[in-house]
């Protein structure tokens, strides 16, 4: 038995004895975009487990004859908020913290046919629309003139060599370290820098008035071409990166919030490209979006 049905047991056996909605067998899991359907089982109606993490925007609509309600509870069996109609409900509520939620088709009929159909929005960075800021320039003071003796120059020690990453290991990060993309109005600016060279990559999410509102770190993970990311928003999200052969790096997070996707540069245009069925022969990659791309500045010579 695998952790996620050990854990599933455990949770239906606490949530049949806390929740008066719930059945004495385990409650069936129900996945973001999925849907139940059948005939209520009971007076009190059928219940079904969510997994969420914080932030999550979870939208349920519960189509059946008659008059009935969908119901959302707590991980600790609270009841969180509970929507009845005449033919149809539809419940929307953002999660306060990760767990395993309850979802309910309350206040059925006994037998009465439903749908019961769950979408979810995941967290996602909010973009900013200000404008860069532009604060007043003060004159400095003119200094005195004085007479100093020469002095003579000294050499300068030779700067070492500045470190040239592999892009079998890093993958793009190879091309992306030392640079950041067009500013655009009401768009984040995307930036990457060394932390250590080699070894931690800093990509920075600066808003229209060029201020740092995120960063992600970039650093090694094991064998040439694993790596791993760690995100300040997301509740400190983690995410686990594949290089590609052509250099783009599938990403998939850690714990229930999988949402894998993949980075990539197309044409002197760092995208960012949602997956299905990572790692699977039918994978597919979804293209960008219009916030999800974002065009590169140009080097001193002209190049992306």
């Amino acid at each position: 038995m695998g952790l996620r049905h050990a854990v599933i047991g455990m949770v239906g056996l606490a949530l049949a004895l806390m929740l008066p909605v719930a059945h004495a067998q385990t409650p069936a899991v129900l996945d973001l975009g999925g849907q139940a359907s059948g005939a209520a089982s009971a007076p009190g109606g059928d219940t079904y487990l969510v997994f969420g993490v914080q932030g999550l925007r979870l939208q349920a609509r519960l189509t059946l004859p008659g008059h009935g309600a969908v119901t959302l509870y707590d991980p600790d069996g609270a009841e969180l908020l509970r929507v009845e109609g005449e033919g149809s409900a539809e419940l929307a509520y953002t999660l306060a913290d990760d767990g395993i939620y309850l979802l309910g088709v309350t206040r059925a009929v006994a037998g009465a046919d439903y749908v019961l159909a769950l979408e979810g929005q995941v967290p996602r960075i909010q973009y900013v629309y200000d404008n860069p800021a532009t604060a007043p320039v003060t004159a400095e003071p003119t200094p005195p003139v004085t007479t100093a003796a020469p002095v003579e120059p000294v050499a300068e020690p030779p700067k070492p060599a500045p470190f040239v990453a592999d892009p079998a290991v890093w993958g793009i990060y190879a091309q992306l370290a030392g640079k950041r993309t067009v500013a655009v109005s009401g768009i984040y600016t995307l930036a990457w820098e060394w932390v250590r060279p080699g070894e931690a990559l800093l990509e920075q999410w600066l808003d229209g008035a060029g201020k740092v509102k995120f960063t992600s770190t970039i650093t090694l993970a094991g064998p040439p071409g694993k790596l791993s990311k760690k995100d300040d928003f997301l509740a400190g999200k983690d995410w686990e990166g594949t290089v590609g052969p052509d250099g783009d790096i599938l990403y998939v997070g850690r714990g229930m919030l999988m949402r894998p996707h993949q980075v990539g540069i197309a044409d002197g245009v760092y995208e960012m490209r949602m997956v299905k069925k990572p790692g699977q022969p039918d994978m597919r990659v979804e293209p960008a979006g219009k916030r999800t791309r974002w065009v590169l500045e140009a080097a001193a010579d002209g190049s992306p």
